[in-house]
């Protein structure tokens, strides 16, 4: 399955939500792209799985809404992040939740928790949980400004080892199973 061919119903999105997303592609079109893939890959987990794939589906559109908060010069920074810049970019996750806490709260939890420790999040929040593993795969097979996209299947053993690492007692390893289908 290529992550083009994931074929989506139309999903009702509120008009305040249309309006972050098309803040967020106006202001950086390579991190809209990101959550849409995001977004694809959460519904196709939720529905391959019997979860609910709506909630799934914007849940992933939404979690990086935050990333207008954070200069595109970082952004699309071609090296390394200094230590400042990567706290500047670790802001986008409140201000993330900021501007959803009043339209979504699932959304605005999922924006402000996704990149928490993974430990926690899978003994805790089996939504976000999945959210922050999608995420991390997406942003590995995909070309980013500082280095080409890693092949899926090294991304996969990335995660496992990530989790092993971690002491997750569960992985939950039909996430990473439906994803090591994933193509792109």
């Amino acid at each position: 399955m290529t992550i083009d061919n994931i074929r989506i119903p139309q999903i009702p999105i509120a008009p305040a939500q249309c309006s972050l997303l098309e803040e967020l592609r106006k202001h950086n079109e390579g991190m809209f792209k990101h959550s849409q893939r995001v977004a694809a890959l959460m519904y196709w987990y939720a529905d391959t799985n019997g979860l609910p794939s709506e909630t799934y589906y914007k849940v992933g559109l939404l979690h990086d809404v935050g990333k207008v908060c954070v200069p595109n010069t970082i952004l699309d920074k071609p090296g390394k992040l200094t230590e400042e810049e990567r706290e500047i970019i670790n802001t986008h996750s409140e201000c993330g939740y900021i501007m959803l806490k009043s339209l979504d709260p699932i959304c605005a939890e999922a924006a402000r928790h996704h990149h928490d420790n993974i430990e926690t999040l899978a003994n805790s929040n089996p939504l976000i949980y999945t959210l922050q593993l999608i995420d991390i795969f997406d942003a590995l097979c995909s070309e980013r400004p500082y280095r080409g996209p890693v092949p899926v299947h090294d991304t996969v053993t990335f995660l496992e080892r990530k989790l092993d690492d971690a002491h997750v007692s569960n992985p939950r390893p039909d996430i990473l199973h439906v994803l090591g289908g994933v193509s792109y």
